[in-house]
This record gives C-alpha cells, structure tokens and sequence, in this order.
C-alpha cells in the first residue's frame, strides 16, 4: 500500500504538466483539484467515521489555515515552477524537505538530531548543485521557486506535527484539503480562472489530478501507517520522486544527463537516509499530503 500511494503521488507533477498543455490555467487546475478532492476526501471521512465535525472551532481553523496558507503556498509554487522547468527537475529539487523537516524539528521541538541527518541535509543540497549543474541552469524565478515549494512544505509539515496530535487523520485531511481548495478558488475567481475546463481531455486530467494522488494517494497512505507504521512507510515513500523522473522521461521527454541522475540518485539517498527508522524513534504524527 505504501509503495502504491508514492506511485499516486508521484503521478503529480505530470499530470499537471499535461493539463497545462490542454490549455488548463495554474489557479483553475489547483482551485478544480482541491475542490474535488476535499469533497471526496469529507464522504471518505464520513463513511470511515472519522468526520471533522467534532474538531472543534480552534483546531479546524488551524487545519484551515494549514492547508489554505502552508499547503496551498507549496502547492502554487510547484505548480508555478514546473511551467518553466522540467518536472523531473522540479520534483527532485522539491524532495530536500525531508532533510530540512529534520533540522527543523531540531531546532523548534528540540529533538535529536544525528549525524545521519546532517549528512542528510548536506547531500541533499549537492543533489540539488549537481542536478541544476548537469542541466546547465542558471538560477532563475522556477528555481527559487521549486526550492521555496519545498520550505512552505516543510512548515506545513512542523506546525502539522503539533497541530494533528490526537487527530483523525482521514478528517485532518479532508479540512486542511478545504482550506487550500478556499485559497485556489478565491485567487482562480480573481484571476478571471475560475471556470470549468473546455473539453472531456481537459476533465480528464483534472479528475486524475484530483483523485490519483490526492484521494487515493493519501487513504492508500494512511492505510499503510495503520499496517505497517511510519518509518517503513516514509522509506517506501521515497519512490515518490523516482517515479515522476521515470513518468516525466516516458511522457513527456524529459531528459538527464550523467550528472542530474548522480544528483537524483543522491536525493533519493538522503531521504531514505534521513527516514530510516531508530529503535528510539519518537511518536510518528501523520500529516496529510
């Protein structure tokens, strides 16, 4: 199951890259998204118990604002960055979170922190010099903003560790996906965006945006913390960024020379570095993708 939801998720970055081809706008694909899935994720909630409802004032507005602020910030910046760069690229520059995720709990909860993370962190960003070096990029708007993706992602992911705590997560998910369906549709409606796509090719992508790795992404994830705990599953989410390397080389003709995969190879290694399960690991919050 977990391996199968990192396959979901890592359909993402190209199946909005082919969105964008079928004329679909940012706001209008990120609003239709998140409109669709936070509906789906709430009947999912509701048939497995897990309802918000019962949240209570203060912990759904924090949900909210988690999703419409954090979630929907690294979400837009993704987006944004994959129009001008490769998906490939962008994904895997995007997949130091987890290294920073590390040192910001370090930092903020106190938590310990090993010498794996520090090699961690340290590889990741020579992951990301040799991927931008390979490809002979210079630093551009795309760049800054996948990096930037992967730090609202990172906050998202340190305020969810405190805010989820005792929390369904099923329902977690379902409000925090609300909050960044209210923030795309607000800016789709002001950027004249806020329309349905014009053909069936164009529905298509959306709902496979909305249901692959949004809906069936996170139930398929949280199924596997359920079975088989949290270090295993955040391991075998590591084929998360691989799969969209492989998906974005066969669909859409990305390319990579020696020097981006030693790169991405490198990602791939620290963050199953920096994921592998200790025997004195803390509790594992679950926060929703």
């Amino acid at each position: 199951m977990a391996a199968v939801s990192a396959m979901a998720f890592g359909t993402l970055g190209v199946l909005a890259k082919l969105s964008y081809s079928f004329g679909i706008d940012v706001a209008q694909l990120l609003a239709l998204r998140f409109m669709v899935a936070a509906a789906g994720m709430h009947l999912i909630a509701q048939l497995t118990g897990q309802s918000p409802h019962r949240f209570g004032a203060a912990r759904l507005l924090s949900l909210l604002l988690m999703g419409g602020v954090l979630y929907a910030g690294a979400s837009l910046m993704y987006f944004l960055a994959i129009r001008s760069i490769p998906v490939s690229l962008a994904s895997l520059i995007v997949f130091i979170y987890p290294s920073l995720v590390a040192v910001g709990a370090w930092r903020l909860f106190g938590r310990a922190i090993r010498p794996r993370h520090v090699t961690a962190l340290a590889g990741g960003f020579v992951g990301v010099a040799l991927l931008l070096g390979g490809a002979h990029i210079v630093p551009s708007p795309a760049i800054a903003l996948a990096l930037a993706a992967a730090v609202s992602y990172t906050a998202y992911l340190l305020i969810g560790d405190r805010t989820l705590v005792g929390l369904p997560p099923l329902g977690a998910s379902a409000v925090t996906i609300t909050g960044a369906a209210a923030t795309f549709a607000v800016l789709a409606l002001a950027l004249g965006e806020f329309r349905p796509p014009s053909d069936l090719i164009g529905w298509a992508t959306v709902l496979a945006i909305a249901v692959v790795p949004s809906m069936f992404g996170i139930t398929l994830l949280l199924a596997a913390l359920s079975r088989i705990g949290g270090g295993r599953t955040a391991i075998l989410g590591s084929l998360e960024p691989a799969v969209t390397v492989l998906l974005a080389v066969a669909i859409l003709g990305d390319r990579l020379g020696a020097l981006q995969i030693a790169g991405g190879v490198l990602i791939l290694a620290t963050v199953i570095l920096v994921q592998w399960p200790t025997s004195g690991a803390s509790r594992e919050t679950v926060v929703p993708r």
